[in-house]
């Protein structure tokens, strides 16, 4: 516990106001050492620090039969390995609690354990490990909830200097430090952050550079640390810290994304970064605000150090790679994956995050294959010229058919493209130029998404109510990029006047349509172009592709009936009996009792297959050639003459 004399509002304490002169101090970070200075007087400083990564997901939708058949994401800790890193030399010890994994862990191995009691580890951990100082991390608003309710019980704990870190923070960082929350906020990169502040705090003579970007409370004001520009240029490799990450076991809880299901359903997973940063601007994102202009890369030879250690000592077989531009530099990316080729490395990897079209070359793709890429996204966004523009994507439409053009000649890949709907004031005419765009770009899958307002993206600047709002002690998450995630049995749930199915096609082309209605509109864009047309369900395509991919995504929605539906079809082109049967019966199973399951089946003329299911592949391929020509029949007045022959 903190020392007697402190004043007891838990972490949210200080000294007593007194009068200081900015003007001769600004600079020399007066005011921070001052408040160190308090912070030492009234905790016992025992030189350990706890960085724990919290759950990443929201808790209202949690589900533990989902849980235990690993539908949930089991990101590494890679950006507290990184703070770990960066720390070695302090005389400090330093741990990390990926809180997300043990939970999970947790959840698969005890059927006595309560999710909801998830904290009780925290305090587990804490009486082993009595650290001075935790970390926090939270990158994602659907960890807004999970994070002030960590930050709520280190308050009520009272005995250790609280840090917080990550996107969340960095954005609302007022709202914590106002309501006493933690002790400190590191912003963006925290490496050189982090190694600054407790500079202050330990004896050990390493000096660091001053940083801006360290947020207090002191003098019941918030202030902010001063300093040169602060930017972090990566060095060395992750192998020490993890040593304390039991990375190997990863696989057993959940997944990075369907990627690594695909690769990785029996096979243990890590994730990597060469690079950090985007040289795009894209008006919707905010890496280039978090991360700061400018791309850096680390050195390819400590990479590979890194991944030769996963991949020989510790077992890992697929790696993710976690850049936002991953093709930035050329020189890296052929020495890399070179590299991985002359030591003989035997794994996998894949590219979730998207890579930029723009960057891809005949040479680069082969080295993808040669390397055993699984896969990768493309960012495309929009299939509509003028939105392009209006969100500053480094692409047109003329280079995106290139790359598509290109993408043709490397059959093996799954190549998945992120298109999003909804930008701001975007109008009904085009999101279907996204949506026809997305089909005439025919590639293996299409991760269509609702635009998220962002932290921090240039496009959302005007949204500080809306970002205030998911701060309250509820901690509401923002509405998922994909919206039947929002519902335990994956359904979405709108007002009685929004159309839907095909008849969202019939919306006015100059319509602005509103949040309620963007969500119908993505639910008839993916059964369409996901499901109803997919490429490799049509003659001569590749039908494993389709059943490797939505098979495992089928893991995060067990009561989705049409997942099971066209996966019963699939499995029945490539010959396999059993698992068509299965598929059927479960299908048969979710639908039953489900008005709103049965209302989405005639929406889309599904409910043939349920009453008379194609017996061999040839009536599969002629039942789904006939519901693609009734569906475009109907929409046809929508649909550009350039798209027809993929349809």
């Amino acid at each position: 516990m903190s020392k007697s004399g402190l004043i007891e509002d838990g972490v949210g304490a200080y000294p007593p106001v007194r009068s200081l002169d900015n003007s001769s101090r600004v600079g020399q970070n007066i005011e921070l050492e001052e408040y160190v200075d308090f912070l030492k007087n009234n905790f016992s400083i025992n030189k350990k620090l706890l960085l724990v990564q919290i759950p990443q997901w929201d808790f209202r939708y949690f589900n533990v039969s989902t849980a235990r058949k690993r539908g949930y994401y089991a990101y590494p800790p890679t950006g507290l390995q990184y703070l770990a890193s960066a720390l070695e030399d302090r005389d400090l010890e330093v741990k990390i609690l990926d809180l997300n994994y043990e939970l999970l862990a947790r959840v698969k191995t005890d059927d006595t354990f309560e999710p909801d009691k998830w904290l009780t580890i925290l305090d587990e951990y804490l009486e082993k490990f009595p650290a001075s100082f935790i970390g926090v991390s939270c990158l994602f608003d659907t960890g807004i909830k999970p994070l002030l309710d960590i930050l709520g019980h280190l308050k009520n704990r009272g005995d250790a200097i609280v840090l917080a870190g990550g996107v969340v923070p960095t954005y609302d960082w007022e709202k914590l430090l106002s309501q006493k929350l933690c002790h400190f906020i590191c912003e963006g990169e925290s490496e050189n952050k982090i190694n600054f502040l407790l500079g202050k705090f330990l004896d050990d003579n390493i000096d660091s550079e001053p940083t801006p970007g360290i947020r207090f409370r002191y003098q019941d004001q918030l202030k902010e640390s001063f300093g040169p520009t602060d930017v972090v240029n990566p060095k060395g490799n992750l192998i020490t810290t993890y040593q304390q990450i039991p990375i190997e076991k990863y696989f057993n809880v959940g997944s990075l994304n369907p990627f690594t299901r695909m690769a990785t359903t029996e096979n243990p997973y890590a994730a990597i970064i060469l690079n950090r940063g985007c040289r795009a601007a894209c008006t919707f994102c905010a890496v280039r605000d978090f991360n700061g202009k400018g791309v850096r890369t680390r050195n390819v030879d400590e990479l590979l150090e890194e991944i030769t250690y996963l991949n020989r000592e510790r077992g890992i077989k697929h790696f993710e790679l976690l850049d936002d531009d991953f093709l930035r530099y050329d020189d890296a990316v052929f020495q890399l994956l070179q590299g991985i080729i002359d030591n003989k490395l035997d794994l996998t990897w894949s590219a979730n995050n998207g890579l930029i079209c723009n960057a891809l070359t005949d040479d680069i793709l082969n080295l993808f294959q040669k390397t055993n890429c699984t896969g990768f996204r493309i960012g495309i966004e929009s299939g509509n010229a003028e939105m392009l523009k209006e969100i500053q994507k480094p692409a047109t439409l003329p280079s995106l058919r290139k790359a598509s053009n290109l993408l043709k000649k490397y059959p093996s890949l799954f190549i998945g493209g992120n298109i999003i709907v909804g930008f701001n004031e975007e109008k009904f005419h085009q999101m279907l130029d996204s949506f026809w765009f997305s089909v005439e770009m025919n590639v293996d899958w299409t991760a269509y998404t609702v635009c998220q307002v962002i932290r921090g993206a240039s496009a959302f600047e005007n949204f500080t109510e809306y970002f205030s709002e998911r701060m309250t002690s509820q901690g509401k998450a923002v509405a998922n990029m994909s919206p039947s995630r929002d519902s335990l049995k994956g359904e979405i749930d709108t007002a009685e006047d929004i159309l839907s199915g095909l008849d969202i096609f019939d919306l006015p082309l100059d319509s602005q349509p509103n949040k309620e209605q963007v969500k119908e509109i993505w639910f008839s864009f993916n059964m369409i172009g996901n499901f109803i047309n997919n490429k490799n369900l049509k003659p001569g395509k590749q039908p494993k592709k389709f059943i490797n991919w939505v098979s495992m995504a089928q893991i995060s929605y067990p009561q989705n009936p049409y997942m099971c539906l066209f996966l019963a079809l699939a499995y029945r082109l490539i010959g396999n009996e059993q698992a068509t049967e299965e598929q059927y019966q479960r299908m048969l199973i979710n639908l039953e009792n489900s008005k709103y399951w049965a209302e989405r089946f005639d929406q889309f003329g599904l409910s043939v297959f349920v009453e008379d299911f194609p017996k061999t592949p040839e009536a599969v391929s002629k039942q789904l050639e006939y519901l693609r020509a009734s569906i475009f029949e109907k929409i046809k007045p929508t649909i550009p003459e350039n798209v027809i022959p993929y349809l």
